[in-house]
């Protein structure tokens, strides 16, 4: 009972009204919280929530979105230093490290999908074969949707 106590109050200190283009930093830290709220109410489940959003295949790829974006957005870039620019990029996951990081059973992964660069790999246009004008001018904008899901492993199988 008590251990339910101290992991309802960790959820209660648990910020998650973030918006859509909320630092991803902020995000981790309540994924962070809340990992804590579920080992504190049992220590021996073997339950974990990943502390970073997935969305990255691999470094590279992060890289050259953030890079993309800051020469597309150079106001938003001047706004922030270096060293926190570095601290927001590495907020967000990378699929690889967050499956590999999953050694026990029942890990839960928050993922989304950031939009490609290139319009005919975007998501649009694979899942929904959306090949628009209007879709294509709203991927130049770079005003398209992020698409986000709750993934549960179990040992080593997607629920």
């Amino acid at each position: 009972m008590a251990a339910a106590v101290a992991a309802l109050a960790i959820l209660d200190g648990v910020d998650t009204n973030h918006a859509h283009d909320a630092a991803l930093a902020d995000v981790s830290t309540a994924l962070r919280e809340m990992d804590r709220a579920v080992r504190t109410f049992n220590p021996a489940r073997p339950m974990r929530i990943y502390e970073k959003v997935s969305i990255y295949q691999d470094a590279n790829q992060r890289a050259s979105h953030w890079a993309l974006w800051r020469e597309r957005n150079p106001d938003q870039a001047d706004k922030a230093t270096p060293a926190e620019w570095d601290a927001e990029m590495k907020a967000y996951g990378i699929v690889g490290d967050a499956v590999h990081g999953a050694a026990q059973r029942n890990t839960f992964f928050h993922l989304g999908t950031m939009p490609n660069m290139v319009f005919r790999h975007s998501f649009l246009t694979k899942l929904y074969e959306d090949l628009s004008e209007e879709a294509r001018a709203d991927h130049q904008r770079r005003d398209v949707a992020w698409h986000e899901f709750g993934v549960l492993l179990r040992n080593r199988c997607v629920s």
